[in-house]
Formats: structure tokens, C-alpha cells, sequence
């Protein structure tokens, strides 16, 4: 008695399977998918897309038993029971946007919401298997048909239209893909070629570049490209761009590629002036900063540092953030020679003048015969160390004694004793970790004087 656009339901026949457990992708309505279904009346196999649990099942509905009667909670239907031991199996798992299906005439399609592809599937073996896709390529697809004549109709609720696919049909050309410069390069040359693959059945291709990857006003927007390249000569030094591609037949135009960036390269910097030590500059010490002028604008420096002036084998070549090197184990009594330049977003900028500097000669050493008989320093080991190193020294009678680390000015950078000790063997444990790296002295004193001893900190 339901006849078209009524409400009487007193001949419908309910059965719940209870046994096959589906879940609902999302709880609010604007972000759920629904979850389609279709019947094949001649086997009575009822395909289920279960967007919950990421799957494509299929229960028959010519199998189980009834299970318990059931009350209709609005109106009384002709029978409404639940049927249980029935058959059911997945047919497919692992996706997470799978929304419209149907079937005909052995076959089951299956859209994909995120992708806008088709899976399709072979119902006539015993269990279903997977033929392949339909390159729609049309991301927001829902509900999907199949029309008598084979074609393919489905609803994308992103774009709030209908789409009909007809085998054998022309199709515009599917999405091209980019090539160059690659997908967020960095210090792209100006001006700039783009390239991107041949799209099957394509005339002609469509680019659009800009600032801004919404593209509402593009830079550049250029239709009816022939080739497979285009130089743009709008970008600028140092910004990012965005660039997308669509290809174009008799049928119409295409969806449009993934949309890629890149940065172009930066300005040329100009070259940096030297600062310390003067050029030319005598008696430096071996533990010493180069520093140089700042430059606007500019992302790295290059510093060379070298015992000849041709560089040709530098000791130092290292990229640096700021204007300042500092400079550790230097060779006493050497002439050095060093030059900068400085980096803009990949635009290398030229040498500084090369400057030259000669180190400090080497430091004589305190002699004391009289202290150097009462006290022996034994070993200081790892010479050179990094943070950890041991002294060891014997007394040969008791004193007072001072034990510290001397820098290469002659200043105490850090005390280790200062007690009186017995005669005997001593172990003093050293942590350097607060010390650069570079040359020191252990200075042992007592009332007899002094001694010293050089070692090195490595980092």
C-alpha cells in the first residue's frame, strides 16, 4: 500500500543484522560521509560501504536465520526481526573517504571521496576482486550510479554539480604532472623555466603562477601553452611562488595538477669588509677572533681560512650565520691569510680582500730548578682532551700549594687547588667543559715560585 510519496509502511519486512557491526565515520553531519549501499537482487548480496571501519563489506541477504522479533519503535511493519548466523565478509579494507557505490551487471564501483577516483571490482568470481581505478580525478565525489547504458554518473558535493562518464566516451585530458623546479626547491634561477609531463590526448596546457597558492589573481595565466615548458620573467629575488598546471583537448580542460613552490634566488650580496685582526697584523694570539662587517639581507657567510694566499688548501672553509669566527689551535710564529664572502638565498656574493695575520711566537717557559725538585708533574692525561683530563704529580716534601689553568694571556681562567699538601702522589680531575678550545697551562705555585705546563682543550 506505500505508494509514491506516502507513509504507510503496514507491508514492509525489517531485518537487522546485529552480527555485522558498522560505524559511522564522524558524528557531525556537515564532516560525515555517508555510507552507501547497494543490492544485487539476483544473488542477494548487499554490498556496504562501512566508512567507520575503512572497509567494503558484503553480507547475503539469502542467508542466516530468523533470530528474535522485534517491536518498531514508530509504526508496526509486516515483520521485524533480527537474523543472525547469516554470511557476510570484507571485500576491501585501508581506506579512510570511501563514500558512493553501485552495481551492475557483475560489476561494483566504489568512489573515493579524497581522491575523486572509482574502484572497480569483479563480482562474478567467488569472492570480488580488485580490477583497478577510474582516473576521475574530481576529489568530493559522493553518491555514485550506473546507468543503463553503462555510463557513470555521480554527485561531487564539494563542487555542488553532476558528472556522467561514458565508456568509450572522449574525456578531457587527466591532471599533468610537474617536473621542474622541483616541489619547494630553493634558489630557483630568474628568470625561471617550468616544466611538466605530456598528459594523454592533451592539445595544449594551461599554467597559472602567483604569490598566493589560491590563485585568485595570478601573475601569470597563460592558456593554450603548446610546449611542455614556460619561461616566466615576472618573478622576483628571494619569493616564493606557486604554479599549477591544467591540460586542455577538444573535450575540455582538465583537472588542474598538484600545486607546487618555489623560492628564487636572492640578490647578489656585496662583499663584506674584514674588521679584526687588522690586515697585516702581528703577534696575534694563537686562540683569537676574525670578525667582519655585517651585510643586509644576507643568510650565510663563507670564511676561508689558509698559510697561503692562493687558498688553495684552506684549514678552515665553513658556513656561518654570524660575523665572527672564532679560531682555535693556531700554529705559533705562522702567517695566515682569510677572506669572506656572503650568501643571499643562494646568490654567492664575491671574496672580500684577502687579509693576512702572523701569530705570536711561542712562550718560554718559567724554568725553577729549586721547585722544579720538589714537584714533578707526573702526566696529564688525554693532552689534547676535550672535557674530561686527569693531572698527577708527586711532592717530595709538604707545602702549600696553588693549582690552576692559565689562558693564553697569562690570565687564570679557573682554579683548581689551593691547600696544603703532604708529601706524596696527587690525582686532580679537570672538567674543561666551561673552557673553549685552544692552548692553556696548568701553573703549579708555591712559595718557591712557579711552574707551568702547556696542554690543549679539543672540542
Amino acid at each position: 500500500p506505500h505508494e509514491i510519496g506516502g507513509d504507510d509502511h503496514s507491508d514492509g519486512i525489517i531485518w537487522k543484522y546485529k552480527e555485522v557491526k558498522l560505524k559511522r565515520n564522524a558524528i557531525a553531519p556537515a564532516s560525515a560521509l555517508p555510507s552507501h549501499m547497494v543490492l544485487d537482487h539476483v544473488s542477494g548480496w548487499l554490498y556496504v560501504v562501512d566508512n567507520g571501519n575503512k572497509r567494503i563489506l558484503r553480507v547475503n541477504t539469502l542467508s542466516g536465520e530468523p533470530g528474535n522479533d522485534l517491536v518498531a519503535p514508530n509504526e508496526t511493519p509486516q515483520e521485524y526481526r533480527e537474523m543472525i548466523k547469516v554470511k557476510w565478509e570484507t571485500i576491501d579494507s585501508g581506506f579512510t573517504s570511501l563514500s558512493g557505490i553501485d552495481y551492475f551487471n557483475g560489476r561494483l564501483i566504489v568512489g573515493n571521496n579524497a581522491t575523486g577516483d572509482i574502484r572497480v571490482y569483479n563480482t562474478t568470481t567467488p569472492k570480488p576482486t580488485y580490477l583497478g581505478s577510474i582516473a576521475a580525478t574530481d576529489p568530493g565525489m559522493v553518491g555514485i550510479k550506473i546507468g543503463p547504458d553503462s555510463s557513470i554518473w555521480y554527485v561531487n558535493k564539494t563542487k555542488n554539480n553532476i558528472t556522467r562518464l561514458t565508456p568509450g566516451a572522449p574525456q578531457p585530458p587527466a591532471a599533468v604532472s610537474l617536473t621542474t623546479p622541483l616541489n619547494a626547491a630553493n634558489a630557483v634561477a630568474i628568470p625561471t623555466d617550468l616544466t611538466w609531463k605530456q598528459a594523454a590526448s592533451a592539445t595544449s596546457y594551461h599554467l597559472q603562477l602567483d604569490t598566493a597558492n589560491t590563485f585568485l589573481k595570478p601573475l601569470v595565466d597563460l592558456a593554450d601553452i603548446a610546449q611542455l615548458t614556460s619561461t616566466v620573467t615576472v618573478v622576483q629575488n628571494s619569493t616564493t611562488y606557486y604554479w599549477r598546471v591544467s591540460a586542455k583537448n577538444s573535450e575540455g580542460e582538465g583537472q588542474w595538477s598538484p600545486t607546487w613552490s618555489f623560492k628564487t634566488i636572492g640578490t647578489m650580496p656585496a662583499k663584506p669588509m674584514l674588521a679584526t685582526p687588522p690586515d697585516a697584523a702581528t703577534s696575534v694570539s694563537v686562540i683569537t677572533t676574525l670578525t667582519w662587517s655585517s651585510l643586509p639581507k644576507v643568510t650565510l657567510y663563507n670564511l676561508q681560512l689558509a698559510k697561503s694566499a692562493n687558498f688553495a688548501t684552506p684549514i678552515v672553509d665553513q658556513d656561518i650565520s654570524t660575523t665572527q669566527y672564532s679560531s682555535t689551535m693556531l700554529t705559533e710564529s705562522t702567517q695566515y691569510y682569510w677572506r669572506v664572502r656572503a650568501e643571499n638565498d643562494g646568490a654567492i656574493g664575491d671574496w672580500s680582500d684577502a687579509w693576512t695575520f702572523t701569530t705570536e711566537a711561542q712562550k718560554s717557559v718559567k724554568e725553577n730548578a729549586l721547585l722544579d725538585s720538589k714537584i714533578t708533574i707526573d702526566e696529564i692525561y688525554p693532552n689534547p682532551s676535550s672535557i674530561n683530563s686527569t693531572v698527577n704529580f708527586t711532592l717530595s716534601e709538604p707545602m702549600s700549594l696553588r693549582v690552576s689553568i692559565v689562558g693564553g694571556l697569562g690570565e687564570e681562567v679557573k682554579l683548581l687547588t689551593d691547600k696544603f699538601y703532604e708529601s706524596g702522589k696527587y690525582s686532580l680531575m679537570v672538567n674543561s667543559s666551561d673552557l673553549a678550545s685552544g692552548r692553556y697551562l696548568y701553573r703549579f705555585v708555591s712559595q718557591d715560585g712557579e711552574l707551568v705546563k702547556p696542554f690543549i682543550i679539543q672540542k
